[in-house]
């Protein structure tokens, strides 16, 4: 779920209603304080969110009624806000995750190396002038090739730079996460997702970078 923090919901800011959805129960003499609304337009505002399935109806008491956060309210407030920027932006954000890529790829002692990098959504299909809620990429990594003794030493190198007190798991991904997070440096506009994440949606997409690792 991608919210553009401007773009009201409902006539409401994103920001005000995730503070109201936190809660898994309110009334809509909280809601009016919280938005700032009076009657009549608090509950148009309230039955607007219901319709589209943000909040739910429990009951009436004492003449105030009573709501709750749905599933898709609760995804709401996991739901990092942010602001549309032009769509040529996103794609020089595309061009920069491949240089880093790249530069990443010719670093000798690292076991592993980006193999591929698919993107999909609006930064794709937009047209230009459009603005665009984030860069969507899919990020394939896999092993090097190499020796065992080699890689054996590279590993070794890894190991010393991972943080102690980690779990077993957490250490044994430790290195594939670190280059997640040197391309998540490149720009806070990009948004990772899996490969389930692409087959699921059905979107269009297209392969902007490939590393062949058997060329090494």
């Amino acid at each position: 779920m991608n919210v553009d923090r401007d773009e009201p919901i409902c006539g409401v800011r994103p920001a005000s209603l995730k503070h109201l959805l936190r809660n898994s129960s309110f009334t809509t003499l909280q809601a009016m304080r919280l938005f700032g609304l009076n009657e009549p337009e608090i509950s148009r505002t309230m039955l607007l969110l219901s319709a589209e399935g943000w909040i739910e109806y429990v009951a009436t008491e004492a003449f105030i009624d009573h709501w709750r956060t749905t599933p898709q309210g609760l995804r709401l407030t996991a739901t990092r806000l942010m602001k549309r920027f032009p769509i040529e932006e996103g794609r020089q954000v595309v061009e920069q995750v491949i240089e880093k890529a790249r530069a990443i790829n010719a670093i000798p002692d690292i076991s592993h190396r980006i193999t591929e990098i698919i993107l999909f959504g609006s930064v794709l299909t937009g047209i230009e002038g459009e603005d665009v809620g984030d860069v969507d990429l899919v990020v394939a990594i896999a092993p090097r090739q190499l020796p065992k003794q080699e890689m054996a030493r590279i590993k070794a190198l890894e190991d010393d730079a991972t943080p102690r007190g980690l779990n077993f798991l957490v250490r044994l991904g430790w290195s594939r996460c670190e280059l997640m997070r040197q391309l998540k440096g490149v720009s806070s506009r990009i948004s990772f997702h899996s490969d389930s994440d692409l087959s699921a949606t059905g979107a269009p997409f297209a392969t902007v970078f490939r590393y062949d690792i058997k060329s090494e």
